[in-house]
């Protein structure tokens, strides 16, 4: 998409300033949807590591549950 700019700002150019204007909006529309992506990949990043960290947490507390039950019911009878 990089190499179409400049073929596409010489062409704009010829037509007059309202196709620059018009370029210049669909540049800075495509930038803030590029940012937007970005932003929303971090917080999918952000979320599945959260995630990950619940689970390791679960487990744990799930492993100490059962240790701490094996423990007591080897004192019964």
């Amino acid at each position: 998409m990089e190499s179409l700019i400049p073929a596409l700002l010489t062409w704009a150019t010829a037509q007059g300033p309202a196709w620059v204007l018009l370029l210049g909006a669909l540049a800075g529309w495509w930038q803030h949807a590029r940012d937007a992506r970005a932003r929303e990949d971090a917080l999918n990043d952000k979320l599945l590591t959260a995630a990950v960290e619940g689970q390791k947490q679960t487990y744990e507390a799930i492993s100490t549950i059962r240790e701490a039950l094996i423990h007591i019911n080897r004192g019964r009878p």
